[in-house]
């Protein structure tokens, strides 16, 4: 009977932590998902700067926003 209720106990610790560790790394994809797109729009905006057209702008969009 102990046995039973210390597997029981174990199993629930188990799922308690996958579902901690399914949260914890999906806050952390959308935060760093989030960085990117801003460094990429940033990017995006300093390159039409330093070009002084838009080309850079779309090499940026075409390149690397597509990739993600």
């Amino acid at each position: 009977m102990a046995r039973k209720v210390l597997s029981d106990v174990q199993k629930k610790a188990e799922n308690d932590l996958t579902v901690i560790l399914i949260v914890t790394f999906t806050v952390l994809g959308i935060y760093f998902e989030s960085l990117t797109v801003f460094l990429i729009i940033f990017g995006m905006l300093l390159a039409k700067d330093f070009t002084k057209n838009a080309w850079g702008c779309i090499f940026v969009f075409v390149f690397l926003w597509n990739a993600f």
